[in-house]
């Protein structure tokens, strides 16, 4: 019995397909993903999502950051 790991771009997929929003300190807590960006630019480009960018600012030192969700 084969069991096939997914690979870092389809967890960030199927997150977002199941209604999340995800920030690149989220990717790599729950995925150990460290270049959201990227796989967010595959996911648009290659997987044809419908992927929206909101820009949020931290709390703790005013800097800002995206937070990525399906339309």
């Amino acid at each position: 019995m084969s069991r096939t790991r997914l690979t870092k771009t389809e967890k960030v997929k199927r997150h977002l397909e199941r209604g999340g929003k995800i920030t690149s300190m989220q990717a790599f807590k729950k995925f150990n993903a460290t270049r959201l960006s990227a796989i967010i630019f595959e996911l648009r480009n290659r997987h044809k999502m419908d992927i929206k960018t909101q820009e949020k600012v931290s709390r703790l030192d005013n800097g800002k950051y995206a937070e990525y969700y399906l339309a």
